[in-house]
């Protein structure tokens, strides 16, 4: 993390999970309330009394009015309204200890003697994980200030970048740029009209995906005519895809489609941002990517069809 302050001071900071049980609008792992925002406020704060995205995220249980937060409201690195936070308060943030939450979360805190910036590093966090971060200021009059609050995912581990150089009279060289074992099977094309399964319909493999959180797979992936064998061999591109989905009047966390995000940033998984994934890659289920599994590495790629005769492997 990179923090600054407009004055010296200090910053004291816990962080834990957005959505531990992974349910679509799930609690975050510490207890994180929201409620009408007051005077103190800025202009456009989240106000959930008449968004209806909040009907179901009251607090019954408490004698004033707030409602547990939505993700779509916590703002990323430092940009974007700050809700009017109830809970957690800021003196468990300050002093985390006795603390149940802080059981599960990271803790610290970091001295700003300056405007300059100051790197804090926090390890063990989970990869491709939304973490919460809640900041509490100390400044030179010991006040502590109200909880702030961000999230922030952390990237995927990173995956080896395949490169191929062509050597001439039939020989190609790989590479990977970082160091990696795997497994792969050469197929020609003739190999690939024998093996029924990366000529059918994408759509046969995308069902049931728990990594979607609900939402659909863009329409044009799922036309009949685009195979197993196009996803796995078309780069995915966020601008492509959100172009070919249909919901022009949408963005982000509110259109029906889904498409991976990192901070925010959805155009993080293309090409030219290092992602390199494909359409396979983003939206298949895990029994076709096991399948594709069986077939790179035993040649047994399922639905009983016989692999490529010709197929080498290594």
């Amino acid at each position: 993390m990179s923090l600054a302050l407009d004055n010296p001071g200090d910053i004291y900071y816990v962080i834990g999970k957005a959505n531990p049980s992974g349910l679509e609008n799930g609690r975050p792992e510490i207890t994180t309330t929201i409620g009408v925002p007051d005077a103190s406020d800025p202009a456009g704060t989240v106000d959930p009394f008449p968004d209806t995205a909040y009907a179901d995220q009251k607090v019954t249980t408490s004698s004033i009015e707030e409602w547990y937060i939505l993700r779509k409201d916590v703002p990323y690195n430092g940009t974007g309204k700050q809700p009017h936070l109830i809970q957690p308060d800021p003196q468990n943030v300050f002093n985390p200890s006795g603390w149940s939450a802080a059981s599960r979360a990271k803790t610290g805190s970091v001295n700003c003697p300056s405007v300059a910036l100051i790197d804090e590093t926090v390890e063990e966090l989970e990869t491709n994980t939304t973490y919460y971060a809640y900041f509490v200021i100390k400044g030179a009059a010991q006040e502590l200030s109200r909880v702030y609050i961000f999230q922030f995912t952390t990237s995927e581990t990173q995956k080896p970048r395949i490169l191929m150089n062509t050597l001439g009279s039939g020989d190609v060289e790989f590479k990977t740029d970082v160091a990696s074992n795997g497994y792969y099977r050469i197929l020609s094309e003739s190999d690939k009209v024998k093996i029924p399964m990366l000529n059918e319909p994408f759509s046969k493999f995308v069902t049931d995906n728990p990594r979607l959180n609900g939402k659909q797979v863009p329409a044009c992936y799922l036309k009949p005519e685009f195979t197993l064998f196009d996803a796995l061999t078309t780069r995915y591109n966020y601008q492509e895809a959100k172009n070919q989905c249909g919901h022009t009047g949408t963005s982000g966390a509110t259109d029906p489609c889904y498409f991976p995000e990192r901070n925010g940033d959805y155009t993080a998984f293309n090409e030219l941002n290092g992602g390199s994934y494909t359409i396979f890659d983003i939206y298949a289920n895990d029994p076709s990517r096991g399948k594709v599994y069986g077939l790179i590495r035993d040649g047994s790629p399922g639905f009983g069809e016989p692999p490529g005769t010709h197929a080498n492997a290594g």
